[in-house]
């Protein structure tokens, strides 16, 4: 469990983080040393373009490097929070074009002249510095939570940037100075005061998510679990949609040897969001417990399919955005062709609403996965034939393989289907 402030700012802050919470051993592992030695040299020089085009370089030959993902999300957001400075530059309302001719301005056709001044308009949105860095982070944790199981902080990013629903914006400033007060002493590692302080915050706004989750957090640093347990429980029970406060449980359960509580909060974040940390923390409570996790992932193919495909993959080429298109390896050709298929029976989100004789699922995702077991003889798709026999392929789709570009999907089921999530997790239980 880790506690600390995230404020963004200058290119200092990425070079914090970057090196706070990576190491090189990883690199030096798998032989990308001198290569990575290049990313970290560009860090250390604040050099983020240089470096952001070093590690795409590195991804591309390894795409499973999680860390590496993780590492280019950062270096994506930092360069998206500093372009922000330069996109007033091109803001139309500090632009005055003119259009002038060597006859004179009288001389230029209204028409003519509104047509290019519109054009140069467009021109300028399309290059607007954060819109283009923009699209490259989100891209990164498109890319970072598709290719890799452990890109841990792509999707905690993602989380935040699509989901997170705001909360705190209107605490009293008493409560406010209580918790900067307690904040001070947390970070001094003074964790009784500042458990002092946390309380008073929520005392004086029993709503102050942050305030209560930390309270909890100081209780788990001092050692004592059950009351830590007690806090997370409460904060959970008022903020449902948070995932902290199930993320943290899980951790104090297993503190307390409570390995079968651990496993239950990680299964309830996943009706939450299925964080890519949740997995491991859920194969870890099993683990502890004396099961493993009977559930084997397989690698995609391909980007999900989507009606209404939104998402794109920055070039600039005649400042235009343009759609990724990635050819489909193999028998993931018919999880493609799936699409055109379902198209015309399902809404923009992908969600099947008009009666069909081709699937009983209610979503793209998992008809497109169906679609693809089908006409595939391959082994490497015999976990998801079992999953479709024991009735379960839903849950293995659209939780298990969770991608981001599908999360309407996922909402809808997780919200209409908790028990059967809950069971599923359950059944695929095998003792050591």
């Amino acid at each position: 469990m880790k506690h600390f402030l995230l404020k963004l700012g200058s290119g200092l802050f990425i070079l914090a983080l970057v090196f706070g919470t990576l190491n090189f051993s990883y690199a030096q592992k798998t032989g990308y040393e001198k290569k990575m030695k290049k990313v970290y040299d560009h860090l250390r020089k604040n050099e983020l373009d240089k470096a952001s085009e070093k590690l795409n370089k590195v991804l591309e030959e390894n795409p499973r490097y999680g860390k590496g993902w993780d590492l280019l999300a950062k270096i994506e957001l930092q360069r998206y929070e500093d372009s922000k400075r330069y996109s007033g530059v091109l803001n139309m309302d500090n632009i005055k074009i003119e259009v002038t001719s060597e006859e004179g301005a009288d001389s230029v056709d209204k028409a003519e002249s509104d047509s290019i001044v519109n054009s140069l308009q467009e021109l300028f949105k399309q290059i607007d510095p954060a819109k283009m860095r923009k699209e490259e982070y989100i891209n990164a944790l498109r890319k970072g939570t598709f290719y890799a199981d452990d890109a841990y902080y792509c999707s905690m990013l993602a989380r935040a940037e699509f989901v997170e629903v705001m909360v705190d914006t209107n605490v009293s400033p008493k409560a406010i100075k209580y918790y900067r007060t307690a904040e001070k002493h947390f970070i001094d590692k003074n964790f009784k005061k500042a458990a002092t302080f946390y309380l008073r915050a929520t005392e004086k706004d029993p709503d102050f998510f942050k305030a209560r989750l930390y309270l909890g957090d100081s209780y788990f640093f001092l050692g004592d679990y059950p009351y830590a347990i007690k806090i997370f429980n409460e904060c959970h029970e008022r903020f449902p949609h948070k995932m902290e406060p199930v993320k943290y449980l899980a951790d104090a359960y297993n503190k307390e040897g409570l390995h079968d509580k651990a496993r239950e909060a990680c299964v309830k974040s996943f009706l939450i969001y299925p964080d890519l940390s949740m997995f491991t923390k859920h194969e870890d409570a099993a683990y502890l417990g004396g099961y493993d996790v009977d559930i084997q992932r397989i690698y995609r193919g391909v980007f999900p399919n989507q009606i209404d495909d939104t998402t794109v993959s920055f070039t600039l080429e005649s400042s235009k955005l343009t759609v990724e298109e990635v050819e489909a390896p193999g028998d993931w050709a018919h999880y493609i062709r799936a699409k055109d298929k379902i198209k015309d029976f399902c809404d923009a989100k992908g969600m099947v609403v008009k009666p069909n004789d081709l699937t009983k699922s209610q979503y793209l995702e998992v008809y497109s996965w169906e679609n693809l077991i089908a006409n595939s003889s391959d082994p490497i798709f015999d976990e998801a034939k079992r999953m479709q026999m024991d009735g379960y392929l839903d849950c293995y789709v659209l939780i298990s393989h969770f991608h981001h570009d599908f999360y309407d999907q996922y909402a809808h089921f997780a919200a209409n289907n908790p028990d059967k999530v809950k069971t599923y997790f359950d059944k695929y239980l095998k003792s050591r």
